[in-house]
């Protein structure tokens, strides 16, 4: 369900757990925590701790004990992607639910919690090495203080790059010393300075699936005798578009590349000597083609 890395290592997330791999492809560890949603794993390979945003709770799991430590109820009211950040140098986790940002101690007690402007919380992301983060709230993106949640600077993004600019995913990244802030919607990708101002965006735009040329099949034979293979390809479908394949009673199905092209191995039927046409039908375009065959 999910792909991940930590240090030397590669994170799987599966339905029935985590697992550590080397890149010798061995399970060198694994933890019985799942989550509908990896991303809300908190995996961290220098914290004792690992941390699930499970819908409307926080579970804390010990590494060394194998087991949950601690509980503790959120305010949920749409189960989403949501990013918690763990500071291992002020042993703090920071998380934004939808009530408001708040502060962690390891063992999941509250410190402190400030409430924000949205009904919808989702990433908080940053540097260990800096005493302030950042969390996106839908409407927006908050610099706040590790030390007390005071914001210290803020942007609304609703219309900041295009329309509908609704902030969910945030990642952080370092460009020269600088703070990189990229956040992810449903209508663009923005990137905003560490004083959160746009620094360029990437509007969304609908994938274009049109077929590229006119259809055409081909076969490397014309002619073959029962259960003989065969192979069959063509192009002028849609960009990686589901194909069925009809040959006489027997059907197959193959997949179109990025070019709307194909190919593909089919066995000649078992029946009676005929001609018989192979037809190739896109299941999201609807064009069909066909191209005939003397079975043998």
């Amino acid at each position: 369900m999910g792909l991940g890395k930590a240090d030397d290592k590669i994170l799987t997330y599966g339905t029935k757990g985590i697992k550590l791999w080397n890149y010798d492809g061995q399970v060198v560890d694994s933890y019985n925590l799942t989550n509908k949603y990896p991303y809300n794993i908190n995996f961290n390979d220098n914290s004792d701790y690992l941390f699930n945003l499970d819908n409307n709770i926080l579970k804390i799991f010990d590494k060394k004990s194998r087991k949950f430590i601690s509980q503790t109820f959120l305010i949920v009211n749409e189960d989403h992607n949501r990013k918690s950040f763990n500071d291992s140098i002020l042993s703090r986790l920071y998380l934004v639910d939808d009530g408001s940002l708040k502060m962690f101690s390891l063992n999941g007690s509250l410190i402190k919690s400030f409430k924000h402007i949205s009904n919808k919380g989702y990433d908080v992301a940053g540097a260990v090495d800096k005493n302030y983060l950042y969390f996106s709230d839908g409407k927006g993106v908050v610099k706040f203080s590790k030390e007390d949640l005071k914001p210290i600077d803020w942007a609304y993004t609703t219309d900041l790059g295009g329309k509908n600019g609704w902030a969910m995913g945030l990642k952080a990244l370092n460009q020269d010393g600088q703070d990189r802030l990229v956040i992810f919607n449903n209508n663009s990708i923005l990137v905003l300075d560490e004083n959160l101002e746009l620094i360029s965006f990437s509007p969304a735009t609908e994938e274009d699936k049109q077929p590229q040329e006119n259809l055409f099949l081909a076969l490397d034979k014309n002619r073959a005798t029962s259960n003989s293979l065969i192979s069959l390809h063509g192009g002028g479908y849609a960009m990686n578009e589901e194909l069925i394949i009809t040959f006489a009673n027997r059907v197959y199905s193959a997949k179109t590349a990025g070019n709307g092209r194909f190919t593909t191995i089919i066995s000649v039927p078992n029946v009676l000597p005929t001609s018989a046409d192979i037809k190739v039908v896109g299941k999201y375009s609807g064009l069909s083609y066909s191209i005939g065959f003397t079975i043998e």
